[in-house]
């Protein structure tokens, strides 16, 4: 018989053997839970796993120091740390008839409860808000429960919750509901790799009556839930020990006659364990992403767990105008003094895949010629590489930039090509001012004796300019005599009182200037000279014509009638004034019918027409 039973348990042994293809995880005893609860591939090609441990008590394994590791069958070196993950837990709270009732110190069972939650929240619960705790209690009605608190994570609104509750005793409480509710919250969070608990506070007498055992125990397992209960009075019958061991077992859990409200800190004490998971870190041997399946050895223990992962180049954005501009002081400023000399081109390095990962070179070209490197080749916080571009010999015209770079997988990525076109600005050249020359000094030497050839040259020149002075006196007596016929006539004509507005001086032949704008033929226009004295520039303060432009100065340039035709100056302007595209200088020039004038960067015709006002 003895021989049969270990054929038996043989038999069951190589048949779980088979199975354990299947599973995240197996173990020669049954009791031991050893998988891996989450997989973080974020910074590949480090990945790490956190692992989930648990004894028939769901008390994690202590000790892991035979811990072995292969990826896809090669053996790999890991290192092994500890993290806080954080716990979901509930606590459902039966208030039957005794639970205000006081022990033999004047302490009910109500406070007992409160006082262990309040030793939980402020000695074991994760002070960075990892756990969430729910508290279950009956509702309103008593017919069923109700959350307290539900995935509360600040460990002093846990403890105000519960000091703010005060219990109503009932005859009938809806425990079965109650656990209902709990172990509905807990489901709900099944696969997140944390651990999942609840504890009954309860006197237990009652729960083989109150609880539908099979149905309760059953959802736990599947879930992965431990129940852990905490009897409550003075002594604990052994009917009630029964009923919380039962629960606590199947589940595994265990549980506590609690007296005292320090008796349940050795339920907390797992709970704080479970709440931080060992964490394996590893360099994957194969950097190119795929299926990856990893097997963990921990004596007859062994888990393993499959992923795949998926590697994708990074994607670059060069972020710079479409128009840049390089600046001289001088109007012959050479090209290598414009500025600025160079710039840093902004690049946006972005992971499709989102595993930001360590580039291993940065190639910046410009026209096919490559440009200095940068500084560093990590992203800022923005996740930008300032490429620094040298423009010290170059001219205005169009040049491409590209970027190629490696990431430490070996993937290149390649920016797609972007045009920058380069503009040259210097200031115009100032209006040249001419040197007076001053008039030679004839001296006659009054020392040397004049021969007679000489006395006779000399009186000979004296009757020649008698000569030429009576002939100009006698045609400037007839021009005289003309001019005056004229000037008799044109005053004839004048009306006798003038009105404002009258033609400008030299209007009496029937002429008067215009200017045509032939610059801009969206602008094209003529514009009649109003008055004799016309001054143009930009300041409407100053100027006659005015001309919004930057090229314009305030006070740019004068048309003005004198001696029987126009004029044009310039009044000092900073881009010139120019006729017939020679810059003026400080002497005015006479204007011809048809004549080019420029003004900064406009451009006009000068027309001589008749007066239409006539």
């Amino acid at each position: 018989m003895y021989c049969m039973k270990r054929l038996w348990v043989l038999r069951f042994f190589l048949l779980g053997f088979v199975l354990i293809g299947v599973g995240r995880a197996w173990a020669q005893d049954e009791g031991l839970i050893f998988e891996v609860a989450r997989v973080d591939t974020t910074d590949f090609p480090v990945i790490r796993l956190n692992l989930f441990t648990a004894d028939s008590r769901s008390v994690p394994l202590s000790d892991l120091s035979r811990l072995s590791m292969r990826e896809n069958g090669v053996p790999v070196e890991f290192t092994l740390n500890t993290v806080p993950v954080g716990a979901d837990l509930v606590f459902v709270v039966d208030t039957n008839e005794l639970i205000l009732g006081e022990d033999d110190a004047g302490v009910s069972r109500w406070q007992k409860v409160k006082a262990s939650i309040g030793r939980f929240a402020t000695r074991f619960m994760n002070p960075n808000g990892l756990d969430k705790v729910s508290i279950v209690v009956p509702d309103g009605d008593g017919e069923g429960g109700m959350f307290l608190v539900q995935d509360e994570t600040d460990p002093t609104a846990v403890v105000a919750a519960v000091e703010a509750y005060v219990p109503v005793p009932l005859e009938t409480v809806p425990v079965a509901d109650m656990m209902q509710l709990a172990m509905a919250h807990l489901v709900a969070r099944e696969g997140n790799g944390r651990f999942h608990a609840l504890l009954l506070f309860s006197d237990a007498s009652q729960l083989h009556t109150q609880l539908e055992y099979e149905t309760i125990t059953a959802q736990a397992q599947a879930a992965r839930i431990a129940v852990f209960p905490a009897i409550l009075g003075a002594q604990a019958s052994s009917q009630a020990v029964e009923n919380a061991r039962r629960l606590a077992t199947a589940t595994r859990g265990f549980h506590v006659f609690m007296p005292q409200p320090e008796e349940a800190d050795a339920i907390y004490l797992v709970w704080q364990r479970q709440a931080n998971q060992p964490q394996i870190q590893y360099r994957t041997l194969r950097a190119h992403g795929g299926q990856y399946t990893v097997t963990l050895n921990l004596g007859q223990v062994r888990a393993m767990t499959e992923f795949e992962v998926t590697i994708l180049p990074p994607e670059l954005l060069l972020e710079v105008e479409e128009v840049l501009y390089r600046r001289g002081a001088m109007p012959d400023a050479p090209v290598d003094a414009l500025e600025p000399k160079s710039v840093d081109v902004p690049l946006l390095v972005s992971w499709p895949d989102g595993r930001p990962r360590r580039l291993t070179d940065v190639v910046f070209s410009v026209n096919g010629r490559l440009q200095p490197p940068p500084l560093s080749f990590e992203p800022d916080e923005t996740g930008r590489i300032l490429l620094p571009w040298n423009m010290t010999a170059l001219g205005e015209g169009s040049y491409e930039l590209r970027v190629e770079v490696v990431d430490e997988l070996g993937l290149v990525a390649n920016s797609d090509p972007v045009t920058v076109r380069l503009l040259e600005e210097r200031p115009l050249p100032p209006t040249p001012t001419p040197i007076p020359t001053s008039a030679p000094t004839v001296t006659i030497p009054s020392e040397l004796p004049l021969t007679e050839l000489q006395i006779l040259w000399l009186l000979g020149s004296v009757a020649l300019a008698s000569i030429f002075l009576l002939v100009v006196r006698w045609q400037r007596r007839r021009d005289v005599a003309h001019i005056t016929e004229w000037v008799e006539t044109a005053i004839a004509d004048v009306p006798p009182h003038p009105e404002e507005g009258v033609a400008p001086l030299g209007a009496q032949s029937g002429l008067v200037g215009w200017l045509e704008r032939v610059d801009d033929a969206s602008a094209h226009s003529f514009l009649r000279l109003p008055g004799a004295d016309v001054t143009i520039g930009r300041d409407a303060g100053v100027a006659d014509l005015v001309f919004a432009d930057r090229t314009v100065s305030p006070l740019h340039a004068r048309i003005r009638w004198d001696n029987g035709r126009y004029w044009l100056y310039d009044e000092g302007s900073s881009n010139g004034t120019y006729l017939n595209f020679v810059r003026l200088g400080l002497a005015p020039q006479a204007l011809n019918d048809l004549d080019h004038i420029g003004i900064g960067r406009l451009a006009f015709r000068f027309h001589l027409r008749p007066d239409e006002e006539e």
